[in-house]
């Protein structure tokens, strides 16, 4: 059967609470944010083809976990190496427990076959979010039911090798009277001390969450590396309103702290709040938090991303029209909105437009899919300009248009400013799919017509979420029932790679094997590569957090060996600290493979 999120706007917030509890299973299963983090096997060096290891056929896919019992409620991050992390809710014990799995560039699980556990307490535990930590390894939030019959929230530190850093079954993140439940994570950007981030010197991490201790409110806590909490017991509430609030979702703001957003109730229905949280807990945006939107008609599933300054993109759906539409906002750091007053329109065509999903096109603008009912039920996506204009058809592109069903999606940035798009699709009949599209910066289909099959094996798949780390290949995961129960499975984007089909793989085809030694390296690394054809090569050395600290070559190489020299300093001539760092290598502005080197001193 197809089920879709309920049309009708709820007249409670307990209605709306228990409405957008199923949505959220099923659309919003995936991270907003997410940190690019250093390879988990120190000296290990891959490069992009070996992604061959991936099936190449839709109906194979590869298992994250198919153990006993039910595995769902997923969430997914890209592990800043052309892999994914992912955790999920899991029920082979009898009772639901965290687990986190990682996956390699190449499609094989990294951690135990069936995932690690991260959380067995007793009790339920389910609606797990992740984020990275900046080392190699994850962090993972999730509701907790080991205290009673209220959930609480807790958290867990797992390192690159797979194992919990903090106490057994987690920290506790919040156990205040009443319900906490949704939680949405993000990273603080703040090492445990000064200096270099690494294995030994991760970030933390910032949670936010629905809470009802008294009445229904948005609270945040921000949590070092060692388990520690930094602000108010149990968290601390991020508007002093007592409207309810509703539906968080967050980034962080690249400075230590995070963009929270939410629905709340207004005079007449629900609007679109707001607040930046500061690193040491201050709330710049006022005890109240900023008003983003607030016409005289219900806004609501608010989603978040950085825009590439200081400040946030903020989309939701509005029903201010006859309709649903989707509306968007751009917010500075001291919470001023750059585009019309109550959101920029980014689609108003006739019928609904509902459940947006958003994220960084990296090039200063975002990039928007949602479920779309102009023509049916089909998946719809726009590229925003930093003023709010539409880079793409008026009123967004068709990216999966097929016959019958295709409904929430979600949607990655590709590396040059395009987006990678999948969704769960109902083209084959009653059973749903997994589908995927690349859509270039112009706003032009790269893939098959109307998506690229991703899973059409037996049974339904649905609740896909889509990752990728600034490339043009992505992961897609899912919840996938093709052996009867409920599996987690994964799966590469595109499944086969050729010039003609992928433009943005002409970079893979021409460069082999990227390798680096001596690793470990006690003074200079030496990169080497072969290059298929002449072309421009970019090679850059990045730190465990992701940031760049040496660009080694940019320009053209004939083609052939290449070598090229690290003296181990960054580009301003300071030598690197010890610890792990990688290096992207592109050819002609594609992905052409990525290693690791350990510094030692």
């Amino acid at each position: 059967m197809v089920t879709t999120f309920p049309r009708s706007l709820p007249g409670a917030p307990l209605a709306l609470f228990a409405a957008r509890a199923f949505a959220r299973g099923r659309a919003r299963a995936g991270v907003r944010a997410f940190l690019v983090a250093a390879c988990v096997l120190p000296g290990l060096v891959t490069a992009a083809p070996a992604r061959a290891a991936w099936p190449a056929n839709p109906a194979t896919n590869v298992p994250v976990c198919n153990a006993a019992g039910v595995q769902a409620y997923h969430g997914a991050i890209t592990d800043g190496q052309g892999g994914v992390f992912v955790a999920w809710a899991d029920s082979r014990t009898g009772t639901n427990d965290i687990y986190v799995q990682h996956i390699s560039v190449s499609g094989l699980p990294i951690w135990n076959p069936t995932g690690r556990l991260v959380c067995g307490a007793a009790g339920d535990q389910d609606q797990p979010v992740l984020v990275g930590d900046g080392a190699g390894g994850v962090y993972v939030a999730w509701r907790d039911f080991r205290n009673g019959v209220t959930g609480d929230l807790y958290a867990q530190r797992v390192d690159a090798t797979s194992t919990p850093q903090w106490q057994t079954n987690g920290v506790a993140v919040c156990t205040a009277p009443g319900e906490q439940a949704f939680p949405v994570i993000a990273t603080d950007g703040r090492p445990l001390v000064p200096g270099p981030v690494g294995a030994a010197n991760p970030l933390g991490v910032i949670v936010a969450w629905e809470d009802w201790r008294s009445s229904i409110t948005i609270h945040a806590q921000r949590i070092d590396a060692s388990g520690a909490a930094r602000w108010t017991a149990n968290g601390m509430a991020l508007s002093a309103s007592s409207s309810p609030q509703f539906d968080p979702a967050c980034v962080e703001d690249g400075q230590g702290g995070a963009f929270v957003v939410w629905a709340q109730q207004g005079l007449v229905t629900y609007d679109i709040a707001g607040q930046h949280v500061q690193s040491d807990g201050t709330l710049a945006w006022g005890a109240n938090g900023a008003t983003i939107s607030a016409v005289a008609a219900a806004q609501v599933h608010p989603v978040v991303c950085r825009d590439g300054s200081d400040g946030a993109y903020v989309a939701w759906e509005d029903h201010r029209g006859a309709d649903s539409d989707v509306y968007a906002q751009r917010l500075g750091y001291f919470g001023n909105t750059a585009w019309l007053t109550g959101g920029q329109p980014v689609c108003t065509v006739a019928g609904d437009q509902w459940q947006p999903m958003i994220a960084q096109d990296g090039m200063g603008g975002a990039l928007l899919a949602w479920t779309d009912q102009r023509a049916g039920s089909d998946i719809y996506a726009q590229r925003l300009s930093p003023g709010g204009n539409g880079a793409w058809a008026a009123g967004g592109m068709a990216v999966g248009a097929a016959v019958n069903v295709q409904q929430f999606p979600t949607i990655a940035n590709d590396g040059r400013g395009g987006a990678i798009v999948s969704w769960e699709d109902y083209r084959a009949g009653t059973v749903a799919d997994i589908y995927a599209q690349r859509v270039t910066p112009a706003g032009a289909a790269v893939w098959a017509a109307n998506g690229q099959a991703v899973s059409t094996a037996p049974g339904n798949q649905y609740g896909a979420t889509v990752v990728a780390d600034g490339d043009t290949v992505g992961i897609v995961v899912w919840t996938d029932q093709r052996s009867g129960g409920s599996d987690i499975y994964c799966q590469r984007v595109p499944l086969v790679i050729t010039l003609d089909a992928d433009p943005g793989a002409r970079g893979e085809l021409a460069a082999a094997r990227l390798s680096a030694g001596p690793n470990p390296a006690f003074g200079a690394v030496s990169f080497a590569f072969s290059l298929a054809r002449a072309g421009e090569v970019e090679l850059e050395v990045y730190d465990a957090s992701g940031r760049r600290v040496r660009t080694l070559a940019r320009g053209p190489r004939a083609a052939g060996a290449q070598s090229v020299a690290w003296d181990t300093r960054d580009d301003a001539g300071r030598a690197c600290a010890p610890g792990a760092y990688w290096a992207r290598l592109r050819v002609d502005g594609a992905p052409a493979g990525r290693g690791t080197v350990t510094l030692r001193r």
